[in-house]
């Protein structure tokens, strides 16, 4: 697998594991209540919390099939490894590599 390849798919088995813990949280407080979503419908507000709940569990349904199915733990970086910078330049010479060659 070429370096580019492998620093993208870290880079993208790290967003995951992250998204995955964001979207816990998100429904640990829709479900205890200390969040709460609205939305405009008509002349006024409709509680959407209950439709929202749901959406983050399909999300993370997804998200887990998708993380199941590639296989992400081997392409975890531990915390101190993730630079956002680094992955967006290796992408960008990758990205250029590629031009070059067409």
């Amino acid at each position: 697998m070429s370096a580019p390849l492998e620093e993208l798919l870290h880079y993208l088995a790290n967003w995951c594991a992250e998204e995955e813990v964001r979207l816990r949280q998100q429904l640990k407080k829709l479900e205890a209540g200390k969040t709460k979503t609205r939305e405009r419908r008509g002349t006024g507000t409709v509680d959407t919390t209950a439709e929202t709940t749901e959406r983050v569990r399909a999300a993370l349904v997804d998200l887990d099939a998708i993380m199941s199915q590639a296989d992400t733990r081997n392409f975890l970086y531990p915390p101190a490894k993730r630079d956002p910078s680094a992955i967006k330049a290796t992408l960008k010479t990758a990205t250029a590599k590629r031009r070059t060659k067409r």
